[in-house]
């Protein structure tokens, strides 16, 4: 199975070729939020560098979110148009969230977890998980929520240990406070962290996405500003 995996959840743009386990190539960005000048570039240098032609291609995992709406929207409409050049090609939205987790477990993590991605102010997009198995449960779904707010203290009270990773770990380790917390703000991987997901997916034989109808994962409605320079009309 030969796939294209997508990053636009996350700050920083990334795409990766995967292969049958394995992730041929990876490109991200160097600069935050370049994901519409730049994805539809990084595909086809991830493409050539694994010497792997779009025809070739059977799949497209794409990070659903949440995240920025924007960006999101960004992925979606260029996996959607990939699709609809290439028929054949199957769509799958992969939750950013627990492919972060399913990753952070591969690498020898145990025990309580929680995955996050920066959001505005104090809050953070998350989901946590007591072990591993939680993984298999789709009822656990990312929720947009304060580093405040009790749901969270609750999971971390008691706990010996309890590792958060992503982009919102440190707004969470910083409101927290709790000295079982283990910070891995450093654990950001690049798309080939979608391909493990991907692959629990095929395996579950999960349906792939409707292309027409594909929305991803937004939680939050876009943030609009008033501009501050006067209109000229």
């Amino acid at each position: 199975m030969t796939a294209l995996l997508i990053e636009t959840a996350t700050e920083i743009c990334s795409v990766a070729v995967w292969r049958d386990g394995v992730a041929l190539s990876a490109k991200s960005a160097s600069e935050p939020f370049r994901h519409a000048a730049m994805l539809n570039v990084y595909i086809q240098e991830a493409l050539e560098a694994a010497s792997v032609e779009t025809t070739e291609l059977e799949v497209i995992g794409l990070s659903e979110g949440p995240g920025s709406y924007t960006s999101l929207r960004v992925g979606a409409a260029m996996a959607k148009g990939i699709a609809f050049a290439l028929p054949a090609i199957r769509l799958y939205p992969l939750s950013s969230l627990r492919a972060l987790a399913r990753s952070a477990y591969a690498r020898g993590w145990s025990g309580p977890l929680i995955s996050s991605q920066g959001s505005r102010r104090d809050e953070v997009y998350a989901c946590w998980y007591a072990h591993e198995n939680d993984l298999k449960q789709e009822d656990i779904r990312p929720v947009a929520i304060s580093v405040h707010d009790p749901a969270l203290k609750a999971f971390v009270a008691g706990q010996e240990k309890v590792h958060i990773c992503g982009s919102g770990s440190l707004k969470i380790a910083d409101a927290l406070a709790s000295p079982a917390m283990v910070l891995h703000e450093e654990h950001l991987p690049t798309a080939a962290y979608l391909g493990p997901e991907l692959e629990a997916a095929l395996t579950a034989n999960r349906q792939a996405a409707d292309v027409a109808s594909f929305e991803p994962l937004y939680l939050k409605p876009p943030f609009v500003t008033v501009p501050k320079k006067r209109s000229l009309l």
